[in-house]
C-alpha cells in the first residue's frame, strides 16, 4: 500500500443498533481507491455485519494513530465501550448503543479540531440516544456547536438540485413561530456566502426565503410574522442577493426553487418535505460554522429495516464524496 501525507476521513459510528455498519461495509466493499479513513470505534460492532455481508477491503484495528496512514485502509480507532456484539443491528436502543454513539462523536470532534482530518463525516443517531447518554441536545447539529464553542450554526441540506436550510430545526411545530429569531436571517445568510464562496471562486449565492404563514400572512390575516421578516429582508437586501417572502406553496409547485442557490424556510418540514421529494438518498446535511467540515447523510437510523440488511447507500456515496471534494477547502 502506499503512503501519502493527506489527512484522512473521519466516521463517527453513529447508532450501530441501526444501518451504520452495513452501509460502511457495503460502500467500502465498492470502492477500490479511497484516501485513508478513521472511524472512532470498537471493531465489535463490524464482527455481526461481517459475518453477513464480509469485508473485501482492509481493516486495520488501532489504538493510536500512526504517523502516517496507507491509502485504501479503514482505520477503526479504539474507544472503549461497553457494547455487546448482540445488540449490534438489532433495531433496538440501548444505553451502551448511545454511549457509543456519543463517544466516537466525541472523539471524531477532537480529531478535527487538532486538524488530524479534512472533516467529520457523521453517520445517524436516533435523537433519544443523546439523553441516554446523559447528554441534553436535539441532534447532531446542537451537540456540534457546543463542543466546538461555537456561537451561531446553520444547518443546510445540499444536493445538486436543491439546497435548502430550516431556520428552526428539532422542535414541536406549536413552538415554532416563538422559536423564530429574524435577525438571525443575518447570520445564515452570512455564513451561506462564506461556504459558497470557498466552493465555487467568490461568487455570490442567490437566496430565497420563504414566508413562515399560509399565503404569506395574507396581510396579517394569517398571521403577522410576514411583516417582521420583510422589514429584515429590506435590510437585508442592501448586503445579499436575496428575495422574498415567497408562499411556500407557490414556490416549490412552479419550480422557483430551480432560480435559487438555497432556500430558507422557518421550520423542519417546510424545507426538508420539498428536498427529500426531489432528492431522496441523494442528499447530505451539513453543519455550517464549525471550524471544519461536517456532513451527514439524510436519513435516519432505519431501525426498521437493521436486521434485514437491505440499507441504501446512496445518502453515504453523495457524503462521502462532498468531504473529499471540499474537506480541504475549510
Amino acid at each position: 500500500m502506499s503512503k501519502r501525507l493527506i489527512k484522512p476521513v473521519c466516521i463517527s459510528i453513529g447508532d450501530v443498533a441501526g444501518i451504520s455498519p452495513e452501509i460502511i461495509v457495503k460502500y467500502f466493499n465498492n470502492k477500490k481507491k479511497f484516501n485513508p479513513v478513521i472511524i472512532p470505534t470498537p471493531y465489535i460492532v463490524f464482527q455481526k455485519i461481517t459475518g453477513k455481508i464480509p469485508a473485501r477491503f482492509e481493516m486495520k484495528i488501532i489504538d493510536r494513530l500512526p504517523r502516517e496512514l496507507d491509502e485504501n485502509v479503514v482505520y477503526i480507532l479504539h474507544i472503549d465501550s461497553s457494547i455487546e456484539k448482540n445488540e449490534v443491528s438489532e433495531g433496538k436502543l440501548t444505553e451502551n448503543v448511545a454511549r457509543l454513539a456519543v463517544d466516537s462523536l466525541k472523539k471524531g470532534i477532537e480529531l478535527n479540531l487538532n486538524n488530524v482530518c479534512s472533516g467529520l463525516l457523521t453517520m445517524p443517531v436516533d435523537k433519544r440516544a443523546f439523553l441516554f447518554s446523559g447528554e441534553r441536545f436535539e441532534g447532531h447539529t446542537e451537540f456540534l456547536k457546543e463542543y466546538t464553542h461555537t456561537n451561531f450554526v446553520t444547518m443546510l441540506l445540499w444536493s445538486r438540485r436543491i439546497k435548502v436550510v430550516p431556520m428552526t430545526r428539532h422542535i414541536p411545530l406549536k413552538d415554532i413561530a416563538k422559536n423564530i429569531n429574524v435577525a438571525d436571517l443575518d447570520k445564515v445568510c452570512f455564513q451561506l456566502r462564506r461556504f459558497y464562496k470557498k466552493i465555487n471562486k467568490n461568487r455570490e449565492p442567490k437566496i430565497a426565503v420563504l414566508s413562515l404563514n399560509p399565503h404569506n400572512g395574507e396581510e396579517g390575516m394569517c398571521g403577522d410574522e410576514e411583516f417582521e421578516i420583510n422589514h429584515q429582508l429590506k435590510i437585508l437586501k442592501e448586503e445579499y442577493i436575496i428575495e422574498g417572502t415567497f408562499s411556500p406553496d407557490g414556490f416549490f409547485g412552479r419550480k422557483r426553487y430551480r432560480e435559487f442557490d438555497f432556500i430558507i424556510g422557518w421550520y423542519h418540514d417546510q424545507v426538508l418535505i420539498p428536498f427529500k421529494l426531489l432528492t431522496m438518498n441523494k442528499g447530505v446535511n451539513v453543519t455550517l460554522g464549525i471550524p471544519f467540515l461536517r456532513v451527514s447523510v439524510d436519513h435516519g437510523s432505519a431501525y426498521n429495516i437493521a436486521k434485514l440488511y437491505k440499507a441504501n447507500i446512496n445518502s453515504f456515496v453523495y457524503a462521502m464524496k462532498f468531504i473529499e471534494k471540499y474537506g480541504g477547502k475549510w
